[in-house]
């Protein structure tokens, strides 16, 4: 087992981007995928080093895990409209998170957390996560992403994806600067 010295560990994400849109079929059925970005980041808070998992406790109480035990999950969902306009929503723990005054320090905290996770020497991975339920929830959060644009799914190369730790500090850091940017389009409103 690595030992986490910064109270982050477990990590896994995807970022997907579809820079224009396109039609394909799925199961047979010809549909639309309109210009969109996703992006999923999961991370299991602990006390080991830092305070992380305290720094989170209300959040967790308010926003439970689905992918396990003192997780954030995270995510980022964008489209484009009709109009040309983009929709963008945040989800955290599966629960939609509103970009509001109410909110703005939970942003901030989350902010921090993917600031740190930049840093790919700021998380470990446990031995076995891979094969533990944790894990396999949380690839179900990605692969789920994943499915809505192809019928191929390679679970292997998934699964490769989802915890390598390279695209995790790469998925870190695009959503820090969506959440910067939203925070910035939102104080400039």
């Amino acid at each position: 087992m690595n030992v986490s010295f910064s109270g982050l560990k477990n990590a896994t994400c995807t970022y997907i981007v579809n820079t224009e849109p396109y039609r394909t079929t799925k199961n047979g059925i010809p549909f639309f995928v309109p210009k969109s970005k996703d992006i999923v980041v999961n991370v299991q808070l602990d006390n080991n080093g830092e305070t992380d998992l305290d720094n989170f406790k209300k959040i967790l109480k308010e926003y439970p895990s689905n992918t396990g035990k003192d997780c954030i999950s995270l995510t980022y969902e964008e489209k484009s409209l009709i109009d040309g306009s983009k929709r963008g929503l945040y989800y955290i723990n599966g629960n939609e998170l509103k970009l509001c005054d109410k909110n703005l320090s939970l942003f901030s905290q989350l902010s921090k957390l993917m600031e740190k996770m930049q840093d790919k020497t700021s998380f470990s991975q446990e031995k076995n996560y891979p094969q533990c339920l944790d894990f396999q929830k949380a690839l179900y959060s990605i692969v789920s992403k994943f499915a809505k644009y192809t019928d191929n799914i390679n679970l292997s190369q998934v699964k490769d994806y989802a915890i390598d730790p390279k695209r995790i500090t790469n998925s870190a850091t695009q959503m820090h600067k969506q959440i910067q940017k939203d925070m910035i389009d939102y104080f400039s409103i």
